[in-house]
């Protein structure tokens, strides 16, 4: 294929237009079938936790007469995540705050650009701070 300095193709190429109409063809066709799989997978969830039996571990599982239909399963995911403030006031209260916490110093960003537009730091001086990452998509217009 040729591409001009418009970024147009200046001649049709047969190859390129089918692989461009089967890639839009299948973006289409994931799109629907995953906004299937997403419906389906949430009204199962709810069947699941209306019929299905909590095992010891807390999943809810949904298991069928017909043997060639595999169980379900809602599996019970727990995470913890430490809250700062009542840590805090638990640690203080216990007179462990010095212990158990540390103070950590980080760059403040927007205090950075503001030391730029104040011609504290130079365009060079951001260039060298901040990286930059450059990613790709392919998008159909």
């Amino acid at each position: 294929a040729r591409v001009s300095n418009s970024g147009r193709v200046s001649r049709p190429v047969d190859s390129l237009t089918l692989e461009v109409l089967e890639y839009k063809s299948l973006r289409d066709e994931i799109e629907s079938l995953e906004k299937r799989k997403r419906e389906l997978r949430d009204s199962l969830m709810d069947a699941v936790k209306a019929a299905g039996e909590a095992d010891t571990s807390g999943h809810i599982w949904l298991s069928f007469e017909d043997e060639d239909l595999p169980s379900l399963q809602a599996e019970r995911r727990v995470t913890q995540t430490l809250n700062q403030d009542r840590a805090q006031v638990f640690l203080e209260d216990r007179g462990l705050t010095d212990r158990c916490t540390t103070l950590v110093r980080i760059v403040d960003e927007d205090a950075v650009m503001a030391a730029r537009y104040e011609d504290l730091l130079s365009d060079e001086d951001i260039e060298n701070m901040f990286d930059e990452k450059v990613t790709w998509a392919l998008k159909l217009k």
